[in-house]
């Protein structure tokens, strides 16, 4: 994937950073879908598509990861 809007790229690298300080180890991979690796990103117009896979389920309260 090319970004060659520097804006979007700060963006994904905020979304990156800031995702890895919350989820922390139990981040499995943040994950950029649609439009953007797809190559008919506008970012005049597009929103950007992604997706966060973590190793445990939060708890329904959102308070925390529910144990083992």
């Amino acid at each position: 994937m090319l970004v060659n809007d520097l804006k979007t790229h700060h963006l994904i690298t905020k979304l990156k950073e800031q995702t890895t300080a919350i989820i922390k180890d139990n981040l499995v991979g943040l994950y950029l879908h649609g439009s953007l690796v797809l190559g008919g990103y506008n970012p005049q117009v597009s929103d950007i598509d992604f997706i966060v896979v973590i190793n445990k389920t939060r708890s329904s309260t959102g308070t925390g990861f529910i144990p083992d």
